[in-house]
């Protein structure tokens, strides 16, 4: 059974000695989103809609599956 690690131990060499892997998703390139909204019976500024961007990095480390998987990106 694999152990847990804290992210101030877990190098990729005590990773692989736990039994676990990282996956990095937009770590070189950060995924792109934009979302927009508006607030109804609000007198501020949020009361136009309007827009806000985002970039998103996801790091996901943990057990690798019988398929090879640490999870399933679908």
């Amino acid at each position: 059974m694999a152990r847990s690690l804290s992210r101030d131990e877990s190098g990729p060499d005590a990773l692989q000695e736990a039994g676990q892997r990282t996956l990095l998703i937009g770590d070189d390139k950060p995924i792109r989103i934009s979302s927009g909204h508006r607030i109804l019976h609000h007198e501020g500024k949020c009361s136009r809609p309007h827009g806000h961007n985002y970039e998103i990095t996801v790091e996901v480390t943990g057990e690798l599956t019988e398929e090879g998987w640490v999870v399933d990106k679908g």
